[in-house]
Formats: structure tokens, sequence, C-alpha cells
């Protein structure tokens, strides 16, 4: 059983699963919490089954609460984080590198679909 990591208080967002099996047999585990301040920061922290334990340190940041941390998409070693705003989020695993990305288009203008009736 992995226990989470709770050296910071404030409310769990979401966990996310990051497997590749062609690259390697272990796992690791984002754990997103909401942190106790008033910025709007968050903390993100790592568990590998490697190592079979949470990373010592954890990355910090602001970010808004459009970020869909619940429907991340792991590809090539980076986590992606829609938004229904402007900007996403994308962490790099690797390198524990986390960078804001525009939005193409809001993600409600995207999905609008138009009909033509012939």
């Amino acid at each position: 059983m992995i226990s989470l990591h709770v050296s910071q208080l404030g409310s769990l967002r979401a966990i996310n699963l990051a497997f590749d099996p062609v690259q390697s047999p272990y796992l690791k585990i984002i754990c997103v919490r909401k942190l106790l301040s008033p910025n709007k920061r968050f903390g993100l922290y790592i568990y590998s089954s490697k190592s079979d334990e949470w990373d010592s340190s954890w990355i910090s940041f602001r970010a808004n609460e459009y970020i869909r941390f619940d429907h991340g998409v792991f590809f090539n070693d980076i986590f992606h984080w829609n938004s229904n705003g402007r900007k996403s989020l994308r962490f790099d695993l690797e390198n524990k590198a986390l960078k804001k990305m525009q939005m193409l288009a809001p993600m409600f203008q995207a999905l609008k679909i138009t009909y033509q009736l012939n």
C-alpha cells in the first residue's frame, strides 16, 4: 500500500499515473494538492515504484483553478493538463520542469460543432 505524502496541508486535487511499459517496468504517481495559501498555490508530489518512496523534494507552483488536473495525459515522459482557460500546463517528469503553455482556443470554443443541413 502506498501512503500519500502529507508534509503540506491542503486539498487533494488529483492523482495521476505515469507509466510507459515500452520504456520501463516502473511507474510514477503524481499527486496534485491545492495548498492552504491565498495565492492559488499547488504542490506536485512524485512517487516512484522503482525506489518505492515519495521524492523528498516537491514542486510548488501557482496556477488558476481552470487547470484540469483530474484529466491529465501522459505522453513521451511529459504530463499534460488541459485547461478551461487560456493556459495549460505540462510537466516533464525526467527534468522535473513545469511549463505553462498557451491554449490554441478556449476549450468551450474548440468543442463547438456546427451542422449543415443539405
